[in-house]
């Protein structure tokens, strides 16, 4: 068909979704890198560069923390209502979610398990007590990284930044 105009959406995905069309006989397909569904997504011109772009530095780290450890004599579970009956840490760490965490009130104010623990049976809360930091990546490395972009307050999940170019990998 000659002259025929198809708008064709594509996506830089290096750096995200950005979004913006275009029209085949208006830019040579070599300009972009994937096509995508047009209902989905617009299309950028990567060799767009606006007169005033924001920049900003980007860190990722990682910080682990835990309770202080508490001791759980699993023969008394066996006795709780409702009783423990795995053999595994795995089935162990189950029931410990579903009921020591998930419906820790009822649990806890079961009569048959508060005389099974007596006044120890509130040590088993777990989920109230406080954590301590054991590891915390930003003493070791730094996962660093620049962006390009503009403002855009929309944006929660990228801290309100609209990101047209990354050098995170």
């Amino acid at each position: 068909m000659t002259g025929a105009s198809i708008t064709i959406p594509l996506i830089r995905i290096s750096f995200g979704l950005r979004t913006g069309e275009i029209n085949a006989q208006q830019k040579k397909l070599s300009d972009f890198w994937f096509l995508v569904p047009t209902r989905h997504f617009k299309c950028i011109d990567i060799n767009r560069m606006e007169n005033k772009i924001y920049i900003r530095r980007c860190e990722r780290f990682t910080i682990y923390q835990a309770t202080d450890p508490v001791e759980i004599d699993i023969e008394k579970l066996k006795r709780c209502d409702p009783p423990y009956g795995g053999n595994s840490h795995s089935e162990l760490l189950g029931y410990v979610q579903e009921n020591l965490i998930d419906d820790w009130e009822n649990w806890a104010s079961n009569e048959t398990n508060k005389e099974i623990f007596g006044e120890s049976i509130d040590d088993l809360c777990i989920d109230y007590f406080e954590f301590h930091q054991y590891s915390d990546s930003r003493n070791k490395y730094g996962d660093f990284w620049n962006e390009a972009g503009v403002p855009n307050g929309e944006l929660r999940k990228t801290g309100g930044f609209e990101i047209l170019e990354s050098s995170a990998e």
